[in-house]
């Protein structure tokens, strides 16, 4: 049973109907393993993010093609997809979170 809910701002759908689909698949079902039970840091899968004013964190998740960097907050027990995002893409988008401190 899932302790928390997981919810995708629109960015974030949009970031993962632009994936390949059977990337897409391996990203969405990476999420709901890795944050609907304990969405917190645990070694190098799950990291908090430091330099902006209110927790986020990050997940890698590797597939066959690429590595995505999946950045979400936690809110109660809500987990909130904020972007999904290539490797090469992920410092701009930390860089662009940071504007919001």
């Amino acid at each position: 049973m899932a302790e928390y809910e997981i919810f995708y701002y629109p960015k974030a759908e949009n970031d993962l109907d632009s994936l390949e689909p059977n990337e897409a698949l391996k990203v969405a079902g990476e999420i709901e393993k890795f944050l609907s039970l304990s969405p917190f840091p645990y070694k190098k899968r799950k990291k908090k993010i430091q330099g902006v004013m209110y927790p986020l964190y990050r997940l890698r998740v590797d597939t066959k093609n690429d590595s995505y960097r999946i950045f979400y907050m936690i809110e109660k027990k809500k987990v909130v997809i904020l972007r999904i995002v290539t490797k090469k893409d992920a410092e701009r988008t930390i860089r662009n979170l940071k504007k919001y401190r």
